[in-house]
This record gives structure tokens, C-alpha cells and sequence, in this order.
């Protein structure tokens, strides 16, 4: 479906979204061709800026394998974002075009097969999604980094907003998102996080540096904490969280752990985020 915002909800020009049905079962011609009709209302008004937001359920295929169903679902999913990409590049032919790709969370597709049982369900297949970026007919883009390369730098949702205020030059009150845009990095900037925190509903929560990823869950009492040990895995080395490092790493575990239990609180405060900094700067492995 298309579905216009009204002036009032849009900061950028004119928006329009594409959602596809939460079953997730339209096709390819469905998505271009409602991509194609709200592009084109876009490209009509008379405004200079616009937002097009394309919302996708998922991608689903059976198959025997799970390593043949990984590779179908990315199969597909690379086919589906080529050609919205390139019909999207036809319409706006001349335009400055942002291009962001993410997703809401992670899928387990087999990779839980290389561990050993966990009582975490904040893993790194879950909690690692993808984030593209991709600037088109922009002079300020940087030439000195290849057009497909990654960036060291721990993204997370909150920094969408103040992507997107900075692209469409809106001013902003820094004091009222957490985030930061991330225009400047894909021109090679370093980013200032230290690290990111997420939570999976309450009591599970999770830590993660450049060099450590720490899960944990919040016990109310002592037998709970004995019962639920944090865990910690060593990044990006160990990809699928298969080494507990914890009982090697005593120093760097009371550390983040103590980080999270303060950031934890610093969020509850009715007033602008200051995340605590990490108590050691030798917390790398």
C-alpha cells in the first residue's frame, strides 16, 4: 500500500511510505509497483526534498538445508533492493539521493548450531542487523574510501533521526537524541561511541564494545545471578558468541557489567541521556 503523510507530519517535504502486509507474502511486481507510483508522486511535487519510506516484511523460501535457505532469503532479498534501487535512480535521474537499508532485528538461521546451549536470547545474529548507506550524485562524498567498504563504527537505531535531519539540512536540537548522524562517517570520520546497549524485554540486557560483547541478565536476587552468569565473547573474532571468556576476563567483566548497571540507571532519569563512560580505557582484548 501507499499512503502519503500529511504536511504537518513531515519534516522533509513531502514523505510517502510502502508497506508491504505483515504476512510478508507480496511479490516483486507488487513492491516496484507501488515503489514506482510513490516515487513518481514524489518526483511531481514541486517541493526540492522528499522522503520515500519502503517497509518489508521479510523475505520467506522453504528449502532442505538451512544454509540453502540463508542463501536464498539473501538471494532475493540483493534482487529486490537492485531493482527498486536502479528504478528508483531512473525517476530521480539528476537528484542527490540518500539510500538507507536496515532492518528492525536479526534471524537465527542455524548459526545457534556452533554453540553450546545458552539461556541468552540476545545473540549476535539477533542483535547485529544490517546498515547500508549509499549517497548518489553528491559531491561531498569522499573519494578516498571504495564505494562497497565497512566502517568501524557501533550504529544503532537512534542515529536514523539525526541522519536524516542532517541530510535534509533541518536544524535540530542536539540535546533531544542520543544519536548522531552518520553522514560524516561514511566520508571517513570516527565515530565517538564507546559502546552500544540493548534490551530484550526486562532483565536481559547487553553490552557491546569494538572488542567485547556482554550479556547478562539483571537478577533480583543472589540465587537468580548464580543461576544466570553474565556471559562475555571476544569481537569481532568470535562471530557466532561460541567462546564464554568471562572466568579469563574477570577484570574487563566487572567493568562492563558495572557500565551497564549505571548506563541502565542514567536512562531511567527524566532528562537527556549522558552515558557513563567506560571505567578503563584498557578494555580491549
Amino acid at each position: 500500500s501507499v499512503s502519503p503523510s500529511s504536511d504537518e507530519k513531515s519534516l522533509f517535504g513531502k514523505a510517502v511510505s510502502v508497506d508491504c502486509p505483515a504476512d510478508g507474502l507480496c511479490n516483486s511486481e507488487d513492491i516496484l509497483s507501488a515503489v514506482k507510483q510513490a516515487a513518481g508522486d514524489l518526483k511531481s511535487d514541486s517541493r526540492g526534498s522528499s522522503l520515500l519510506w519502503i517497509s518489508l516484511a521479510g523475505i520467506h523460501e522453504e528449502s532442505a538445508r538451512i544454509d540453502d535457505s540463508a542463501a536464498l532469503q539473501i538471494e532475493k532479498l540483493d534482487d529486490r533492493l537492485g531493482r527498486i534501487v536502479h528504478l528508483i535512480e531512473e525517476i530521480f535521474v539528476d537528484e542527490k539521493i540518500l539510500f538507507i537499508t536496515t532492518a528492525g532485528r536479526g534471524c537465527v538461521l542455524g548459526e545457534n548450531r556452533f554453540r553450546t546451549e545458552s539461556h541468552f536470547r540476545l545473540t549476535e545474529e539477533v542483535v547485529h542487523t544490517p546498515l547500508l548507506l549509499s549517497l548518489r550524485n553528491c559531491d561531498a562524498v569522499s573519494h578516498d574510501f571504495p564505494a562497497s567498504s565497512r566502517r568501524s563504527f557501533l550504529a544503532q537505531p537512534i542515529d536514523l533521526m539525526p541522519t536524516l535531519f542532517d541530510w535534509f539540512e533541518v536544524s535540530q536540537d542536539k540535546q533531544l537524541f542520543e544519536g548522531q548522524s552518520l553522514i560524516p562517517i561514511i566520508n571517513g570520520a570516527v565515530g565517538t561511541r564507546e559502546y552500544a546497549v540493548m534490551e530484550n524485554g526486562p532483565g536481559e540486557s547487553a553490552l557491546r564494545t569494538p572488542d567485547f560483547f556482554l550479556v547478562t541478565k539483571m537478577a533480583s536476587d543472589q540465587l537468580e545471578s548464580e543461576q544466570n552468569p553474565p556471559s562475555l565473547f571476544i569481537k569481532p573474532d568470535d562471530r557466532w558468541d561460541v567462546n564464554d571468556v568471562s572466568l579469563q576476563e574477570p577484570d574487563v567483566l566487572d567493568q562492563l557489567v558495572q557500565t551497564l548497571q549505571e548506563f541502565r540507571v542514567a536512562a531511567g532519569l527524566d532528562s537527556p541521556l549522558i552515558a557513563p563512560l567506560l571505567k578503563s580505557s584498557q578494555i580491549k582484548k
